[in-house]
């Protein structure tokens, strides 16, 4: 997460975009939303992959999940 921070801090940027692929048995999403938040403060940032699929509670007002293929493309073609 220090890492997309570093990014948004150096592009001034207005989204961040994340992807994970996959996770591990056990992967605490709750700490990677607290994290997001750390990190890049409260940009609109646009969570994909996996993890989105299976997590059932509402994200922080910040954070948006895409949780299928078309839903990402949809948001792309907005920017």
């Amino acid at each position: 997460m220090k890492d997309v921070g570093y990014v948004v801090d150096l592009k001034k940027a207005d989204i961040a975009f994340i992807h994970l692929t996959g996770a591990s048995p056990g992967f605490n999403v709750e700490k990677l939303l607290l994290q997001i938040r750390q990190f890049t403060g409260t940009i609109k940032t646009v969570l994909s992959g996996e993890i989105t699929r299976h997590y059932k509670k509402l994200p922080p007002s910040c954070v948006e999940f895409k949780r299928s293929m078309t839903e990402v493309m949809s948001f792309l073609t907005t920017l």
